[in-house]
């Protein structure tokens, strides 16, 4: 008879959310809510001792690239410097997280829904950030917005990969909602003005 745990499956949801929600806003809450929702992934597949129901696509790649990650930090000039981006590895979790957690349509689409407003309500932030530095007389070619991220790229990056996901839903989701294409130009124009060539 399998285990269920129904408290940790509560918490894995909202630390899915918080991560949706936080990844518009706050690197450092989406790392957070990611990691404890990492955390609590595998903490469940040991209890349940699911580890074969675990799906781990691209998982021999991954580990490649880990594995060249290594070797190239190992022979660097200055390892002292170079281990220390080796923590970014860590991010290769949060696919598998997300891809073993979210296994029921319905969680997904609100998954995505909320990332969607999120990133509608980050682009009106930009939108007002442009247009509190934007004065009448003078139009500056380093007035760009960055939301509440600490640069334009990250944040440029950040709304095109949400704006690719609205498109999609427009495409393909059937009802689709029709604020949806309010969030795709809100986030085109603030991506736009970010002036990003790396986010196209």
């Amino acid at each position: 008879m399998k285990q269920n745990f129904p408290i940790i499956d509560k918490m894995l949801t909202v630390t899915l959310f918080l991560f949706a929600v936080s990844s518009m806003f706050s690197i450092s809450i989406s790392q957070v809510s990611a990691g404890i929702g990492g955390f609590l992934w595998l903490a469940r597949t040991h209890l349940t001792k699911a580890w074969e129901e675990q799906r781990w696509p691209l998982g021999i790649p991954v580990l490649l690239f880990v594995l060249a990650s290594l070797v190239a930090v190992a022979d660097a000039y200055d390892v002292s410097h170079s281990y220390k981006s080796l923590k970014k590895l860590l991010e290769f979790l949060i696919f598998f997280w997300v891809l073993n957690c979210v296994r029921e349509n319905n969680l997904r689409n609100s998954l995505s829904l909320v990332l969607i407003a999120s990133a509608t309500l980050a682009g009106l932030f930009g939108l007002y950030q442009y247009w509190q530095d934007l004065t009448i007389n003078v139009v500056e070619s380093l007035n760009r917005p960055e939301g509440s991220l600490s640069t334009y790229m990250t944040f440029a990056g950040l709304l095109m990969l949400v704006g690719v996901l609205a498109l999609a839903w427009v495409m393909f989701q059937k009802p689709m909602q029709r604020w949806v294409w309010a969030s795709i130009g809100i986030i085109t124009l603030a991506l736009l003005l970010t002036l990003t060539r790396q986010a196209w």
